[in-house]
């Protein structure tokens, strides 16, 4: 059975975190991306690392900047073949520096 493969944005504490923790933990055939802004950082994702390692990338994001979306989509994409679900709970501060995000289309090659 191919593996059902989950990207979770944001996965560094909090929902993020916990969801990731609720699919390693109840689906056997799946992988996680987990992506935070500072995935070293998170004791949260340590732990799920040390008991599900071979089913856990982590991967930094920081989905308010173009580069760290280009980056983390790069090294993503070199190891996982394809995304089945993807959750985003990143949060973002919005203020008069932060742009409005561009169309994933420009991303992803489709």
């Amino acid at each position: 059975m191919e593996n059902n493969v989950t990207m979770i944005q944001g996965a560094g504490q909090g929902v993020g975190l916990a969801l990731a923790a609720h699919i390693l933990e109840h689906q056997d055939n799946s992988v996680v991306v987990a992506t935070c802004r500072e995935p070293d950082k998170s004791s949260g994702l340590e732990k799920l690392q040390q008991k599900y390692a071979s089913r856990l990338v982590t991967q930094k994001l920081d989905v308010s900047s173009e580069k760290s979306i280009v980056s983390a989509s790069e090294k993503i994409s070199s190891q996982i073949e394809h995304i089945s679900l993807l959750i985003n709970s990143s949060g973002i501060l919005h203020d008069d520096s932060i742009y409005p995000e561009k169309k994933i289309s420009g991303y992803l090659s489709l």
